[in-house]
Order: C-alpha cells, then sequence, then structure tokens
C-alpha cells in the first residue's frame, strides 16, 4: 500500500547488497554460528550501540491473500495492500541490526563529529548541500556546534530524510536495513502478522521483536534502503533482495503500521519517520 508522506524532497543515493550462495553462504553461515547475539557497536563519537544478530536463512515476506483479508476484517487495513504480495520465501545472510531506532542525542554526536561540513540553512541541516534533516526540532546550533537538552537526548529522532539516514549509518561504518532484512527482524520466521504474533490487540507499544529488536510497527515508520516499486514482490530475486532507487526518488518505509508486512513510501522527511542502522558480521565485528 503506498502512502505518500508529507515532507521535502530529498536527494538520495542507494546501496547495494552482495548475493551469497554455494560455498560462500555456508562461510557465511558458520560465521554466524560464532557471531555472538548482542553486541555494542562503538559509533566514532564513542558512542554505544546495542545491536541484535539475525542470523542466515529463509523466511517468508509479504502477505497472503487470507491474512490481508485477516487485517482488513479487523480494521487494521483500510484498503488492501496489493504491493505486499505475493507472499515469498526469501533468504539472506546474516546480519546486525539496531535494537533501538537512533535517537536524538545520536545524530547530534554526528553532526558534531561532522561540524566542519554541516551547513544549517532556514533550521535544516544539510551536508554537502544534500538535505539531512527538515527540521532540526530540538537541536539547538551554533558556529561551533550543535547540541540538545539533556531530556530530549533519548527522543526517537524524527525530521530525517532517506539520505540523512544514509549518512548517519555511513558515519557508523554501517547501513540503512534493506526493506527484506527489516521485515525479517520484525517478523520473524512464523510470518506473524505483529510482533507479538497474528492476533490484532489494540495499545500495545514498546515490544520486543523474536530478535529482541524493539519499536518495529508501533512508533514511527523507517526508512528501508529499498526504493518503492509497487511490483517489486512479483520480481524479487530470494537472495539478499534489494530494490534499487526509482528516478522520482521514492523509497520504501516500513513500520508505520502494527501490520508488519504492509508497506509505505515517502519523498521527503516526516514527523513519523525516523530508522535503524544495520551491517554484516564483518561490518560489526571486523570492520577494519
Amino acid at each position: 500500500m503506498q502512502r505518500q508522506w508529507a515532507g521535502l524532497v530529498s536527494l538520495c543515493l542507494i546501496v547495494g547488497l552482495q548475493v551469497a550462495c554455494g560455498r560462500k553462504a555456508s562461510v557465511t553461515a558458520a560465521r554466524s554460528n560464532a557471531a555472538p547475539g548482542h553486541v555494542t557497536h562503538q559509533s566514532p563519537a564513542a558512542t554505544g550501540h546495542q545491536m541484535r544478530l539475525v542470523a542466515a536463512g529463509p523466511f517468508t515476506m509479504g502477505l497472503t491473500p487470507a491474512a490481508e483479508q485477516t487485517l482488513l476484517s479487523a480494521g487494521v487495513l483500510s484498503v488492501p495492500s496489493p504491493d505486499a504480495m505475493p507472499a515469498h520465501v526469501v533468504e539472506l545472510d546474516s546480519f546486525y541490526i539496531d535494537q533501538f531506532q537512533a535517537t536524538v542525542g545520536d545524530y547530534v554526536s554526528y553532526l558534531n563529529d561532522l561540524w566542519f561540513s554541516i551547513t544549517i540553512v532556514s533550521n535544516q541541516a544539510l551536508l554537502s548541500n544534500v538535505l539531512m534533516l527538515a527540521d532540526l526540532g530540538q537541536i539547538q546550533a551554533n558556529e561551533d556546534s550543535v547540541w540538545v537538552a539533556v531530556e530530549q537526548n533519548e527522543q526517537l529522532l524524527q525530521w530525517v530524510t532517506w539520505r540523512g539516514a544514509l549518512a548517519y549509518c555511513e558515519w557508523r561504518q554501517l547501513r540503512i536495513p534493506s526493506e527484506a532484512q527489516w521485515e525479517k527482524t520484525a517478523r520473524g520466521t512464523d510470518a506473524r502478522l505483529f510482533v507479538w504474533g497474528d492476533v490484532p490487540t489494540v495499545n500495545r507499544t514498546h515490544e520486543a521483536s523474536p530478535f529482541d529488536v524493539y519499536d518495529m510497527g508501533d512508533i514511527a515508520g523507517e526508512w528501508v534502503a529499498d526504493g518503492y516499486a509497487a511490483d517489486f514482490y512479483t520480481r524479487s530475486p530470494t537472495n539478499n533482495p534489494i530494490a534499487p532507487g526509482t528516478s522520482d526518488e521514492v523509497w520504501v518505509v516500513r513500520g508505520a503500521h502494527q501490520a508488519l508486512a504492509v508497506r509505505d513510501s515517502s519523498r521527503g522527511a516526516n514527523l513519523d519517520l525516523g530508522f535503524r542502522c544495520a551491517g554484516s558480521i564483518t561490518d560489526v565485528l571486523d570492520p577494519d
């Protein structure tokens, strides 16, 4: 289901994922078995970020007609969601993903680390003339640095563009998760419709996914690395799929609904749109 979010147009780049097969896939699986289930990833600003391991293997991505009808009957969906169909099996390599979405404090650390190249124009932050934050919000700035009130450090970052999310993750030597990585983290391998299972329930928030990752589907939508194409599921590769960027720079947004398989899209930043970072085992454990 495509929903165009209000916001400002951002200039965007797309990242790619390598397909693993044959012997390489076996090596990846072996490394996954040896990798710790959770790690603390240090940013260049020496801030720690909890990450969780999602092991290599298959999962079912997308909606079946029966699942879509369940969501429509329960009022979770108001209209059909054909872009989340058909349901299909996807194979992913192992990866780590942030346990929580990026916060205001996280982004302030990033901005300060790159302050020499940040430009503030009309309460917006730009890096090399590319829009990163469409609204600084509670972030304060002068000619020397940016800062935020202590009580706002842990607030989820909003009004960040896709390019702004990518720049932050690359600063941490990571990337934005692919749509498939996001959905496997949120739904697990049992094709559940919600973080907690298949039964629609109101007012359930801050639930952990099957991989102990929080706020996937109940706080804010999240940028993922894929460009938006309504028909991508009809032609998606089986191994490590990622949709390329589009000429109109529309990117997939996930987690804007409690129903975890539903897809949205956006061209620009939004009040209810954040992100988290992900990376391969090598990216996280042996980045050099």
